[in-house]
């Protein structure tokens, strides 16, 4: 009984010297994300718009070659200055459809690998070819970069984030 009598008393006394630990003031907290600025970051997103054909992956070689036709066909619209969300509307099966093809933004991986590649290679603006991935055809069309999280600001609370935009 002395034994559990001493360890509620250690257990009391650990309670309470962590109860009265004081919170860090404003200097402290900004000198700690000054020597920590690493810690403080997210990742990069791009705002993206995609145009997708969507193909079963059992079809055949022929149906494949139609929908990579229609890709190309869609591709010398838009070069030809048709709108890019006006033919999203029309012509993609993605979701985003209805947004006119704006998936809004997204972090790096959240697409299969070749339209990822394809994305990386694009200033805000410009236009990918088609791009063949597993189960579809698509067109990138990288809109916007958001700028990574950056320092306090001078007041010292939160984290403020840019955007960047190209006519869209």
């Amino acid at each position: 009984m002395r034994e559990a009598l001493t360890q509620a008393q250690l257990i009391e006394a650990l309670r309470s010297a962590t109860l009265k630990k004081i919170a860090p003031g404003d200097e402290e907290v900004q000198r700690y994300y000054r020597n920590n600025q690493d810690k403080f970051t997210t990742p990069e997103k791009l705002r993206v718009s995609t145009i997708l054909l969507k193909v079963d992956p059992s079809s055949t070689a022929e149906t494949w070659n139609a929908a990579r036709k229609e890709a190309l066909e869609i591709l010398q619209q838009l070069r030809a200055g048709r709108d890019f969300s006006q033919l999203a509307t029309i012509k993609s099966g993605h979701e985003s459809a209805e947004n006119g093809g704006d998936m809004g933004y997204i972090h790096r991986g959240m697409l299969a690998e070749e339209a990822q590649k394809a994305i990386d290679q694009l200033k805000p603006g410009e236009l990918s070819k088609p791009v063949g991935c597993s189960r579809v055809w698509r067109y990138p069309h990288r809109r916007a970069r958001a700028a990574k999280a950056q320092q306090l600001a001078e007041s010292g609370t939160g984290t403020r984030t840019t955007e960047t935009r190209n006519g869209r």
